[in-house]
């Protein structure tokens, strides 16, 4: 396709979607590599990690909407960032 391979780092990098829902997750991705755009996903757990490691062990889950699974950033390279968001509208 004519563009040079490059990782996707903290620095070359923009985001691009930022769901909960993994059906939207999985279009989303479906739709970026189908156009030969590389993407790097990230996951965030409800809460974080506030409490240090392992934190559910202490503290429960107690106040969590269980219906929220882990949240999602889906990236792509800065160059790429355009045309991402011009097929992911």
């Amino acid at each position: 396709n004519g563009k040079e391979a490059v990782m996707i780092t903290i620095f070359n990098r923009r985001e691009v979607c930022l769901t909960f829902d993994v059906h939207k997750l999985a279009k989303t991705r479906e739709t970026l590599s189908s156009h030969g755009i590389d993407y790097k996903i990230k996951s965030f757990t409800c809460g974080g990690n506030h409490f240090g490691r392992n934190s559910r062990a202490r503290i429960g889950n107690f106040g969590i909407n269980v219906e929220y699974g882990p949240e999602y950033a889906v990236f792509v390279k800065k160059e790429d960032y355009e045309e991402a968001m011009g097929l992911l509208a």
